[in-house]
């Protein structure tokens, strides 16, 4: 080789497992006002509703004259097919058959969720999610033989055209990019008289600063979603101001390290369905997908100690809310699990205080925990030569350099006790958040 020359590299593929390469859905969803009849397309899924014995194709049923007259124009195969296969509308049902000399080549049933829409409120996208369902491309990823996402384009008909609609579909469909942040949308909307969500974009997390949540989210192609619930009495006045953040930094099949936001969501939901006086409760939840890839941000000492910093962003969000007192939830270290097995959390905070207040809390929920020490010569053990701190060491305390000092915090390490292999979630930890916060109301 002559001297200057650049070097070969060889690279060797024998024995590799090559993985299919990830393929993410891009679905086209417009709204057309074409007439059923004129529409072009490959498979016509039609909504019902579950409860009505014949589904509305009889003529004295509420909107009958249109299902009846499509029906008639598809040769009865509606409401053949609904009979045979004993088609009753309920969730995950649905029914399809193929045609000939139509403009579409399929059309089916799928189910509708009847909700009820009180005036002046936001309507839920819980009925939608049935028939969206029905017709969902299969999920072949961690397949070796996969095929192309079948589905590129949706379009609805009979709710209206133009540029309005279309707008709104188009924020729909990016805010879909986030399952939490869609089931956080969900939650709000369907407690909207005193719970709010606000979800900020990743432009509006980097105008905050959140950088260590989004060096953890940067090697995703999923954009992150910081999501924000703030519950607020149906009357009275404001009294005290809580906190809950959980951990939602997640890859999509590893659902235990996004427990922490599964029982803030969970919690969220109680608290607005019971409906506590004197109090505003926000619920805080960084999520975002840990993968990895060359853009990602390298971390200084352990690359499965992530979730950590984008709980950290969290918590100073959270203290930027004029809080009372925090209470973040986590699935944050093995060890917790080796200290207090499956069945207790860790309750780690310098507030004895606060501990207490937790304690009372579980034991009234039936839950258990235990405290946890916080020695003040844990800090030592994070901090490091060639950064300011690093993201492993003593497995809480670092929290507490997030935090002012003089507002009660309190860390829950629920890793032990929130998942079973066999069953999945177990909803730990949500009983107790619920307690602490009912106390609190009437404290």
């Amino acid at each position: 080789m002559k001297k200057g020359s650049r070097k070969a590299v060889v690279t060797s593929e024998v024995g590799l497992t090559k993985p299919a390469p990830a393929v993410v859905p891009k679905v086209n969803v417009q709204a057309t006002d074409l007439e059923v009849e004129k529409w072009k397309g490959d498979i016509l899924v039609v909504g019902l509703f579950e409860g009505s014995s014949s589904l509305g194709f009889e003529e004295e049923e509420e909107n009958a004259g249109e299902l009846k007259k499509l029906d008639d124009f598809v040769g009865g195969v509606l409401k053949e097919i609904a009979s045979e296969e004993e088609f009753k509308g309920k969730v995950g049902q649905s029914s399809f058959a193929r045609l000939a000399g139509y403009g579409f080549k399929r059309v089916g049933l799928g189910k509708l969720e009847a909700v009820v829409v009180e005036e002046g409120k936001t309507p839920s996208t819980k009925p939608w999610k049935g028939l969206g369902e029905s017709v969902a491309a299969e999920d072949t990823r961690y397949k070796s033989e996969y095929k192309s996402p079948a589905i590129e384009k949706v379009e609805l008909i009979g709710l209206g055209a133009g540029m309005e609609i279309q707008a709104q579909l188009s924020h729909t469909v990016q805010q879909c990019a986030g399952v939490l942040a869609d089931e956080a949308e969900n939650i709000a909307t369907a407690h909207d008289d005193v719970l709010l969500a606000k979800i900020l974009d990743k432009e509006e997390c980097e105008a905050l600063k959140m950088g260590e949540y989004l060096g953890v989210a940067a090697a995703s192609s999923n954009p992150p979603k910081f999501i924000h619930f703030r519950y607020t009495p149906p009357s009275g006045n404001v009294k005290t101001k809580l906190a809950i953040t959980g951990l939602g930094s997640m890859i999509e099949v590893m659902k235990l390290d996004m427990e922490g936001a599964a029982a803030a969501f969970g919690a969220a939901k109680a608290i607005a369905s019971t409906k506590p006086l004197s109090m505003e409760v926000n619920f805080i939840v960084a999520a975002s997908e840990n993968m990895i890839s060359g853009g990602g941000m390298r971390l200084v000492n352990h690359t499965d100690a992530e979730g950590r910093l984008t709980l950290a962003d969290a918590l100073v969000y959270a203290g930027q809310l004029k809080v009372n007192k925090i209470v973040d939830l986590a699935t944050l270290t093995g060890a917790c699990i080796v200290a207090l097995g499956t069945d207790i959390g860790g309750i780690f905070t310098p507030s004895d205080e606060l501990a207490e207040e937790l304690s009372v809390a579980s034991t009234k929920a039936g839950e258990k925990f235990w405290r946890m020490p916080m020695e003040e010569g844990y800090w030592e053990l994070m901090k490091f030569n060639i950064a300011d701190f690093v993201n492993t060491g003593s497995r809480a305390d670092g929290c507490t350099q997030f935090v002012d000092e003089k507002l009660p915090w309190a860390h829950l390490d629920i890793a032990g006790s929130v998942w079973k292999d066999k069953t999945g979630g177990t909803g730990f930890a949500v009983s107790t958040l619920v307690e602490w916060v009912v106390k609190n109301s009437s404290a």
